[in-house]
């Protein structure tokens, strides 16, 4: 198939050279020709002012604003977003890498640090467990690039506390703000 379409090539071109040649190939060179002609009528300093006005309003129209784009733009540009959908985007993106999910840790640490200063340090709050306090820890103490990205070494993925679900976190830390019948949440 390739071959029979190279020799079709080959042949379609043999043929048709010479009428590239008459209605392409000329036409263009003569053109080329007269508007060299043409230019050099014109003095250099006409040639140059006309380039500068040529760039002037291109940039110009660059410039000024499409009535029809603009209100959809700022509309776009500036809806609000609330805390339930930057936390949502937050949640989603730390599933792509340990930069997004160090945010998240971090950003849930500073809710439990803010949920035991609402709480006083006297209250009858339950410890977290290891894993859930690992990963608070992990949060506040640590920057992103103390965990270094999945590498499987001899077979086995590394681990780093950043793994845990945030679901659990997010539990932990509901039944932390509702201890003693009281209900922080709404000033967090």
């Amino acid at each position: 198939m390739l071959i029979a379409s190279v020799l079709l090539s080959a042949a379609m071109a043999l043929v048709a050279r010479d009428l590239v040649r008459d209605f392409l190939i000329l036409p263009l060179a003569y053109f080329i020709w007269q508007l060299r002609g043409l230019l050099g009528s014109v003095a250099q300093l006409v040639q140059w002012g006309i380039l500068v006005v040529i760039l002037a309003l291109v940039m110009a129209w660059q410039l000024v604003p499409d009535p029809k784009r603009r209100p959809r733009e700022l509309s776009a540009a500036h809806r609000a977003v609330g805390p339930a959908e930057t936390l949502a985007l937050a949640i989603l993106r730390a599933r792509s890498s340990n930069y997004f999910k160090w945010q998240l840790a971090h950003r849930l640490g500073c809710l439990s640090r803010r949920s035991e200063e609402l709480a006083g340090r006297n209250s009858d709050t339950a410890a977290p467990g290891p894993h859930i306090a690992g990963y608070l820890a992990a949060g506040l103490m640590h920057s992103f690039v103390d965990f270094p990205s999945r590498r499987h070494v001899l077979g086995r993925p590394t681990g780093t506390p950043l793994d845990v679900d945030p679901g659990e976190v997010v539990v932990f830390l509901e039944s932390q703000s509702l201890m003693n019948g009281e209900n922080h949440a709404d000033s967090l």
